[in-house]
């Protein structure tokens, strides 16, 4: 891998740099010891286990712009002698990696259900494979890849009869599968039990548990494979015999579990509660009796070791021990990965800018005082939410590193949307309180302090859209309950106008650069228009049959909805359709939409997760782009047209040379 800093590594064409590692979905030790293996929504990340830097990224290289999303990984697995990292990708199919080369070694054709728990056989010749629900709600499925003669079998026939949501293990040894029952809502609607157990070889179920009170969350074989651990909701943790079919003990965190993970020797279990506490627990039951282990099971029992992260309200996505069980590394929707050592009870070190969905992005310049310089923009502000969390980056664009990251914490109340303005100086959050539903706060970016409370106890919380206008002067905050619109003019911190129309959630806002109008989309089949608003009154001027991402034109006298442009006629406020965007239809609108700072060229992003430019004029596509393996959730240009950001879903952001993207023809 080149020395040059990671956010240089395996960019798209015409990107200059990326920010943001991705989202985690999953975390493993090589075999030795010596690497930390973290798959995330834009491919598998190598770091030294033993000081947290990267060390590359293992990331399929696809130029095709026509294929679908390509790079995110959901589970990991090295093969036993540590060589070998499989990668089960969410388009169902398995990567296997050259781990010292860092190249592709073989790739599986599509599996029939999704990926969640991968494991190699003892000679590393097979690879299992298992999972238990998918968006298409296909049935759970577990199947074994001779990855020598690329043949795909099933492992165990009968589970494709579990038609629910499952949560799935396999035992270290490949002995025992177990599928469990994650909903209890689903569970008991299609009678399928809380708890089942297979002996793979002979296809038998050697344990099956019927009742289930609470959601299940986490399971793990123990190392021997004679235990299973089961966290179910406020229940705690309950440890399996399953020889004979029997609860050993059960473990009871102060809150429910997210994940789970045996020690490699099988000494200890952690699991990871709310708030980003992760609890170590000893698993030695067998000190006496039958009947006093019964006894002991019944008393609440301490963990031995409890590892509190940085931030109070992040959660778990995964946990895992190192093979010599003497460390612990905990994945948190904060965007860190944190590796504690048992020992020592010590934070050993943070990896950081794994993070979530960009909600907002905006530049800046470094010195705009110095006159001396050329006036181009080069820090980007970027805004994702955590939780109960807002945190705010900025990042030096040049240099292609992290800045700053401030957070703003709510104490663990619900933060359902946020957005920046257009000169990164304020933020807006709304439902940032539970206990003033409807409250939207203005908060100052650089002190973190908060401005000024607007609405309150009004027509419900607002919810999910927050839009400032280019010049700060407004604000425009959608409600979840009634489906209005409410316009604040931020400099008399009073609503100007409130729009009603829509029958169910806005989906997108805009407003207009000259303030005079706001264009919004509807959410679901139920309300597929798109309306016009006069910014001022809150009367609605039109109704379009159209759903998606909105964007006016700079001069504002045009704006785009979902697949089509809507231009203004003889200077009234008579928006007419004028203009169908190639390749995009209102069944596959856009997720995100933005016009070019001289208007000359209208952005896209598809439902293929590809950047396209259309000629706002003809509608026609000048070229597509890609980059994201999820979708594009923000759009941004600099001052000077000379780059464009895009935030995603994947959880990064990158910045294209917009003068190169669009001599592409």
């Amino acid at each position: 891998m080149s020395q040059s800093p990671y956010t240089y590594w395996h960019l798209p064409e015409y990107a200059t740099v990326r920010f943001g590692k991705g989202k985690v979905t999953d975390i493993k030790f090589s075999p030795d010891g010596t690497l930390l293996a973290v798959a995330t929504h834009i491919g598998t990340w190598l770091y030294n286990a033993e000081i947290g830097e990267e060390l590359s990224l293992l990331r399929r290289k696809y130029t095709d712009t026509s294929e679908k999303e390509t790079y995110g990984v959901k589970t990991i697995a090295f093969s036993n002698d540590g060589k070998s990292l499989a990668c089960g990708r969410f388009n169902k199919s398995i990567d296997i990696w050259d781990v010292s080369a860092g190249e592709l070694r073989s790739y599986s054709p599509k599996l029939d259900d999704s990926i969640d728990i991968l494991l190699f056989n003892d000679d590393d010749t097979k690879l299992l494979s298992a999972g238990g629900w998918n968006w298409d709600w296909g049935k759970g499925s577990a199947s074994q890849w001779q990855h020598d003669e690329e043949t795909i079998e099933p492992v165990l026939p009968v589970l494709k009869q579990l038609d629910a949501d499952l949560n799935v293990a396999f035992s270290t040894d490949s002995r025992y599968f177990a599928a469990v029952s994650a909903s209890v809502y689903w569970g008991r609607k299609k009678q399928i039990p809380a708890i089942q157990v297979w002996d793979v070889c002979s296809q038998d179920c050697i344990l099956s548990i019927e009742k289930q009170e609470h959601n299940i969350t986490a399971l793990t074989f123990s190392p021997d494979g004679k235990n299973l651990a089961i966290a179910e909701g406020s229940k705690g943790i309950q440890l399996w015999d399953i020889e004979n079919k029997s609860i050993k003990c059960v473990l009871k965190p102060e809150a429910a579990s997210e994940t789970l993970a045996f020690s490699p020797d099988g000494e200890y279990i952690a699991s990871g509660s709310p708030h980003g506490v992760v609890r170590i627990w000893n698993t030695n039951t067998d000190i006496g009796s039958t009947v006093y282990r019964r006894l002991l099971s019944s008393i609440r029992r301490s963990p031995t070791h409890v590892f509190y992260a940085d931030t109070e309200y992040s959660q778990f996505e995964t946990l895992a021990f190192s093979p010599d069980s003497q460390m612990v590394a905990c994945a948190n929707t904060d965007g860190t990965i944190r590796c504690w050592e048992i020992g020592t009870k010590q934070l050993k070190y943070t990896i950081t800018q794994h993070i979530n969905t960009i909600r907002s992005l905006t530049f800046s310049q470094k010195n705009p005082t110095d006159k001396t310089e050329q006036s181009s923009d080069t820090i980007l502000t970027s805004l994702y939410l955590g939780n109960s969390q807002v945190y705010i980056s900025e990042w030096d664009i040049d240099k292609g590193i992290e800045l700053t990251t401030k957070l703003v914490d709510n104490k663990g109340d619900n933060t359902s949307e946020a957005a920046l303005s257009a000169d990164a100086k304020v933020f807006a959050t709304n439902d940032f309180s539970l206990n003033f539903s409807g409250v939207v706060r203005l908060w100052d970016t650089q002190t973190n302090e908060l401005r000024c409370l607007l609405g309150g106890q009004e027509k419900g919380s607002f919810e999910p859209e927050v839009v400032f206008s280019d010049d700060g002067s407004l604000l425009a905050v959608s409600s979840r309950k009634d489906n209005s619109i409410q316009i604040w003019d931020l400099s008399s911190q009073q609503t100007q106008c409130r729009l009603e129309g829509h029958t169910t959630n806005v989906y997108k806002l805009a407003i207009s650069p000259d303030n005079k109008f706001v264009v919004s989309s509807g959410w679901t089949h139920k309300d597929k228009t798109v309306r016009l608003w006069d910014a001022k009154t809150g009367v609605q001027l039109a109704s379009y049959s159209e759903q998606g991402a909105v964007a006016f034109a700079p001069d504002s006298k045009s704006f785009a909805a979902g697949c089509h442009i809507y231009t203004q006629k003889n200077d009234n406020d008579n928006f007419e359709l004028t203009v169908h965007l190639e390749d995009v239809s209102i069944e596959h609108p856009s997720s995100s939409l933005i016009y070019a700072p001289n208007g000359a060229i209208l952005v896209s992003y598809n439902r293929d997760r590809n950047l396209q430019l259309h000629d706002p004029v003809t509608g026609k596509i000048i070229s597509t782009h890609s980059g994201h393996s999820s979708y594009v959730s923000i759009l941004a240009f600099s001052s000077d047209g000379s780059l464009l950001a895009s935030g995603s879903g994947d959880g990064t952001i990158l910045v294209w040379d917009w003068n190169r993207l669009i001599s592409k023809k």
